[in-house]
């Protein structure tokens, strides 16, 4: 043993450090009650050859220069602490981000546990007499070390700051509705799980699931929770083909079912060791998030969480937990590899109940690897660690401030976990009050405060009036991390009041007064309607008349009040004949005509979907077709599509079907059932929740439904309004705020007898129909209609003459003898 150690084990019952000497491994390194520390094989181990035997063989070469060891003088030392430092950082027994210094004294942890320290002074004092450090330079640096301690302390281990507990549940919400039939009897468990660890701690419950699990969510799930669990799949970027994916992939991430929230930072093209990646990636109602992508949408940092993903190949790279880890994270499970179901439901179970029971992280994974009979996937216990590795089964991988991970592509490996990170640590208590009840009242659950404001006014901020703490606000919700019992003041304020002002074609139509922020419900319709115009929605500026579609809000729409304002009625009319036939947007069903009917979320000059004639289940003939939405308000189909989208309107006196020649087939089962329209004209939609009016089939679905997950349209529940194109000739789109009531045409029509005598003239509006005279009479002939045959539909001055055929007689001749 060399004399370094042999001083340091002469004071370590004291629990003083010296030079660069390890300190006991416990919660508080200082203090006369601490007992000796008992080095491990493992712990030696790193004395012996880690970063302390880097750092010696830096002070020896220094040392031969000078002549020997006992020549070395402090500043010499204080010279060294470049080196030392780099030393320390690049060492793979160095816990990352636990380096502290004060003047030229340095402390740090190592990755079993064991705080190491290096003191230029005591260096010179130690190698230069044989005599022990007096009382006073001892005290000096140990005060000096306890200081630096303190900080490394709490980067490690600990306990989070908050005591709710989050769960993630992407494919299942319960029996008899879940995403993926593989999480049905596995994800309930999941959630007793979760319900038990936040009645333990007295938190809240945060989950989410299905849809609801979007990126934003998790972000703030991460934010308010002391423990998270990730119940989904997993996967990573890898797309070669005889290579182990776990080395060669560069991203792992977390699957959802819905890409709300993701932006276009979050799906930016990233180069890696192994090609392109991205922190999402996005596909049409699903996204794989890594864990920066999710770090990207969190408000602040993980209140020194615990992450514990239940998915596959979670740590087979750490760009799903490394970004985590430096918000905050302190402790991350997961694994290697893809991992069993009943395996991983076997692990949780058992690491939980542990870590609810008060223990350390670390020891709970290793209690449950040892109650399980293996350290790799339970369901594989008779397996060797050979076979497991061979056969890529899971290996559990922790990362921490106690735990290195791997690295990359050395993830299937047996773990002895370290973490001594606990579910509950001290107890802090935040008390919230109001600045004024009259505006506004608080109430606290564990460390979120809610503010209920009065109508007229909002939460406006806070102020933590005693205590300590961060507070993140989120609306209405504050989440508080605190550091002492502390007091929060929400501060409300009044909300300002503003009058929005409706006028349709120069007549006013009412106003609605409303708070700033808050929402008004716009008019679905005006008391001035002038002919040949439709009311469309509202415009915030007037519109002369204009081919251009002006950007307006759709009538009967919500919209948020932040001024005082006018908005004005937008009309729209089409003038057939004077544009490109095709599929023109409408606000109307007429009796006969055709309709291509589209997903109203279909923006314009982008594909959307159409409703098609082919089965999708139980005889619904509602697949989804590919069409364009072009920014002139039509419909483009390929000519190969066109059959297959297109549906004759009739009416049945209080709704419409819809009847697709080219299969004779209905929309629905039958005809008997009909399209109801609402009260706003381009929302044909289901009440508020924007799925069709009130309709039900035979079997019980909603019909006509758009699935964005599936890109289809189906028979369930989950769908978007639909806009109608109808067919019409040739038609351009006009819009204005002042519209002039357009006079139709008009036209003569003549009605004439066989030899020219005018027997009636008439006046008839375009698109009308002519009424013809009593039938006329013509000696020998009999009357047969009228030529052109079609009364309907008058769109020119026009002459009808009237037809005969010629009478025919019998002659009979009777001769008399």
């Amino acid at each position: 043993m060399s004399r370094t150690k042999k001083l340091f084990a002469a004071l370590i019952a004291v629990i003083m450090i010296l030079s660069v000497l390890p300190v006991a491994a416990a919660p508080a390194v200082f203090g006369g009650s601490e007992k000796v520390h008992v080095y491990t094989d493992e712990e030696n181990a790193i004395l012996d050859n880690g970063v302390l035997a880097d750092i010696q063989a830096v002070k020896n070469a220094s040392a031969l220069k000078k002549g020997g060891i006992e020549k070395m003088k402090e500043a010499d030392y204080i010279a060294l602490i470049p080196e030392v430092i780099k030393k320390i950082e690049s060492s793979d027994t160095y816990v990352k981000g636990t380096l502290q210094q004060n003047g030229n004294f340095l402390v740090w942890m190592t990755t079993v546990g064991i705080p190491c320290c290096f003191d230029p002074r005591m260096e010179a004092e130690l190698h230069n007499t044989e005599d022990a450090p007096t009382p006073a330079e001892i005290a000096a640096v140990e005060a000096e070390a306890e200081a630096l301690l303190d900080k490394v302390t709490e980067l490690r281990g600990g306990s989070p700051t908050s005591k709710n507990i989050g769960l993630i549940q992407p494919y299942w919400e319960s029996s008899s509705s879940y995403n993926d039939s593989s999480f049905l009897n596995y994800s309930p468990k999941y959630k007793t799980t979760w319900q038990n660890l936040y009645n333990a701690t007295g938190g809240q419950g945060i989950r989410y699931s299905m849809s609801n699990a979007t990126v934003d969510n998790i972000a703030s799930t991460m934010v308010q929770c002391g423990l998270v669990i990730f119940d989904s799949h997993g996967t990573t970027d890898y797309s070669g083909s005889n290579e182990d994916y776990t080395s060669r992939a560069n991203s792992s991430y977390l699957c959802l079912i819905t890409n709300s929230g993701v932006t276009s930072t979050d799906t930016a093209a990233h180069t890696g060791t192994y090609g392109t990646y991205y922190d999402c990636i996005k596909g049409s109602g699903y996204a794989y998030v890594n864990g920066q992508c999710i770090a990207n949408h969190m408000s602040g940092s993980a209140p020194h969480s615990m992450l514990y993903m239940g998915i596959c190949l979670g740590m087979s790279t750490d760009r799903m937990f490394a970004p985590l880890r430096d918000k905050g994270v302190e402790v991350v499970y997961g694994y290697s590899q893809s991992v069993t179901f009943t395996g991983e439901l076997k692990s949780i179970q058992s690491i939980m109940a542990y870590i609810q029971q008060g223990m350390e992280a670390g020891a709970a994974i290793e209690q449950s690897q040892t109650d399980l009979g293996c350290q790799w996937d339970p369901a594989y216990p008779n397996y060797t660690e050979t076979q497991a590795k061979n056969n890529k089964v899971a290996f559990p991988v922790v990362a921490s401030s106690e735990d290195t991970y791997p690295g990359h592509g050395n993830v299937d490996c047996v773990l002895t976990a370290h973490s001594t990170w606990t579910l509950f640590g001290e107890s802090y208590t935040v008390t919230a009050t109001s600045n004024n009840t009259s505006w506004g009242t608080v109430s606290v659950s564990g460390t979120t405060i809610t503010a209920s404001p009065k109508t007229g006014y909002y939460a406006a901020g806070y102020t933590v009036t005693s205590g300590t703490a961060t507070v993140v606000q989120n609306g209405n919700t504050f989440t508080v991390t605190p550091s002492s019992d502390c007091t929060v003041r929400i501060n409300f304020a009044a909300k300002t009041q503003y009058t929005v002002n409706f006028v349709a074609s120069g007549t006013a139509q009412g106003s609605q007064t409303a708070y700033s922020g808050d929402a008004i419900t716009l008019p679905s319709s005006v008391n001035v309607n002038p002919d040949g115009w439709t009311f469309k929605g509202w415009v915030a500026n007037q519109v002369a008349e204009t081919t251009d579609k002006p950007t307006f809000y759709n009538a009967g729409a919500s919209y948020t009040v932040t001024a005082n304002a006018t908005l004005y009625a937008l009309y729209t009319r089409i003038e057939e004949g004077t544009g490109a036939a095709g599929y023109q947007l409408v606000d109307t069903i007429e009796n006969g005509g055709k309709y291509i009917i589209v997903d109203s979320t279909s923006t314009s000059g982008t594909s959307g979907y159409a409703v098609g004639n082919t089965i999708v289940a139980n005889s619904h003939y509602l697949n989804a077709v590919s069409v364009t939405i072009n920014s002139d308000e039509t419909c483009t189909v390929s000519s190969s599509n066109e059959a297959k989208v297109v549906w004759v309107a009739a009416s049945s006196g209080s709704g419409w079907t819809f009847f697709n020649e080219a299969v004779s087939k209905y929309m629905g089962l039958d005809s008997s059932e009909y399209l109801y329209p609402s009260s706003t004209p381009l929302a044909w939609a289901y009440t508020v929740d924007q799925f069709l009016d009130n309709q039900t089939d035979s079997e019980g679905y909603y019909y006509l439904s758009y699935d964005s997950t599936n890109g289809r349209y189906t028979t369930s529940k989950n769908g978007n309004a639909i806009d109608l194109y109808q067919y019409l000739t040739g038609g351009t789109t006009y819009y204005t705020t002042d519209p002039v009531a357009v006079t139709p045409n008009e036209y003569t029509v003549t009605f004439k007898d066989w030899d020219g005598t005018v027997l009636k003239a008439e006046t008839v509006v375009e698109g009308g129909s002519a009424t013809a005279p009593a039938n006329p009479t013509r000696e020998g002939y009999t009357f047969t209609g009228w030529d052109p045959a079609n009364l309907n539909n008058i769109t020119a001055d026009t002459v009808f003459t009237a037809q005969y055929t010629i009478n025919s007689y019998t002659l009979t001749i009777n001769y008399v003898k």
